[in-house]
């Protein structure tokens, strides 16, 4: 993004009556958020909708550009690091929306967004949460919905699940639908307690909503038709992040082991596993609701009040983060101690092969000189046996001469006999 797209203003247009809260967590920098707000204000048009945006730790430079640029959206912020959950737990308490809708700072909305999401909650009364497909940047299909294993492993139906199963028509029940944008009723909210703060600072918070939603007795679908564009990872680094799955992704089996005991065991690349679970998800039987909870739903949807991030909170989040740190340094310690000892051990096996390989040269050269003794004796031999078969051939021939010499007309009739050889060797042919 330019420096004067960075400036240009962006002018969201909230109502006093939204239908639909979305809400924005931003940490830090947040490189690309005023590019997803400008996605809002220029791609939503047909639902009443107000922005919250939930500031963890932000720097001021990012604070400032949304209050010089940004216009229209509610904005609250805390001094620490309430992790994903947190801020949306708070900024979720001021919505006034009979949806609340989470999305990720660096999400690209495109036309129909919003309506989608809406219109499928109306429809769809059984639904608790409804989530949007996810595009790469260029637009490839990166998850229309995701599958949840037996090991609580996440296989996301992406654009290369579907080259193997069958197409996947309309809107559908899912395991679980990313908060990067989901819908999710007020009610439902309220009766499942929002996120579980204790995956600090993110993932999985999103997959465990989704289970309690279920348990809840309401259904957790996708709507391929509502569509956003995701820049992945652009908040933390790739080893941070697998760092934070690993360790959330323990947490979440183990609350919902039993739960998890029914799901198909992992196959990401077995066509057989991948379309039985995606049925499973898209038969499951649900509750239903009836038009008048519905309406009370929007007629009951109220704000909580602003409230500043208490000292308690403060402690609570900074001693969460504390134990974070802590743990990513001891694996972080973990894997420089596992080099160190491959380091070690790669050192042995060079000096032992070094060793072993001086050994073999020395049996090279030994082999080699061993055989220019053997080339030398035989050469040796090769000559004795000719200078045999010369002195032998000399002898013999001086033998035979003498006797010849001996015996009257032998000479003549050797020279008679072999032209009479050669005459019948003429006639022969």
């Amino acid at each position: 993004m330019t420096e004067a797209q960075a400036s240009e203003r962006v002018a969201l247009r909230s109502s006093e009556r939204p239908r639909a809260s979305i809400v924005i967590t931003a940490w830090r920098a947040a490189p690309l958020l005023i590019t997803c707000l400008r996605s809002i204000a220029r791609n939503v048009s047909e639902v009443a909708y107000e922005v919250i945006v939930a500031f963890n730790a932000a720097s001021e430079t990012l604070l400032a550009d949304v209050e010089r640029v940004v216009v229209g959206a509610r904005v609250v912020s805390s001094p620490v690091n309430l992790g994903f959950a947190g801020a949306c737990n708070r900024a979720a308490a001021l919505a006034r929306g009979e949806y609340i809708v989470f999305l990720n700072d660096d999400t690209e909305v495109e036309p129909g967004w919003l309506e989608a999401l809406v219109r499928t909650a109306d429809a769809t009364q059984e639904a608790g949460a409804v989530g949007s497909a996810m595009l790469t940047p260029d637009g490839k299909l990166a998850e229309a919905g995701s599958i949840v294993w037996r090991d609580g492993g996440i296989t996301a139906v992406s654009a290369s699940v579907l080259e193997k199963v069958d197409p996947l028509d309309g809107t559908r029940q899912v395991d679980y639908s990313s908060a990067c944008s989901l819908l999710v009723r007020r009610s439902t909210w309220d009766a499942v307690g929002g996120f579980d703060e204790e995956y600090y600072p993110a993932y999985f918070e999103d997959v465990d909503l989704c289970f309690k939603i279920r348990r809840n007795g309401e259904g957790v679908f996708c709507d391929p038709s509502s569509r956003v564009r995701h820049h992945r990872g652009s908040s933390s680094s790739g080893f941070y992040q697998e760092f934070m799955l690993s360790r959330n992704a323990k947490r979440f089996v183990a609350r919902w082991s039993a739960e998890l005991s029914e799901y198909d065991a992992r196959g990401p690349d077995d066509v057989a596993a991948l379309r039985s679970s995606i049925e499973r998800a898209a038969q499951r039987p649900l509750a239903v609701r009836t038009p008048s909870t519905a309406a009370a739903d929007r007629a009951n949807a109220r704000p909580g009040a602003a409230t500043p991030v208490s000292d308690v909170d403060k402690v609570r989040f900074l001693r969460l983060e504390l134990e974070n740190i802590e743990e990513y340094v001891g694996a972080l310690e973990g894997i420089r101690l596992e080099r160190e000892e491959l380091i070690v051990e790669l050192a042995e096996q060079v000096s032992t092969w070094s060793t072993r390989a001086g050994e073999i040269e020395g049996d090279r050269q030994a082999l080699a000189a061993a055989l220019r003794t053997v080339e030398r004796e035989r050469d040796e031999a090769v000559a004795a046996v000719v200078a045999f078969r010369h002195r032998v051939s000399v002898r013999l021939a001086d033998k035979l001469t003498s006797a010849l010499g001996h015996v009257p007309g032998s000479i003549r009739a050797l020279r008679w006999v072999l032209r009479g050889m050669k005459r019948l060797g003429r006639a022969g042919r």
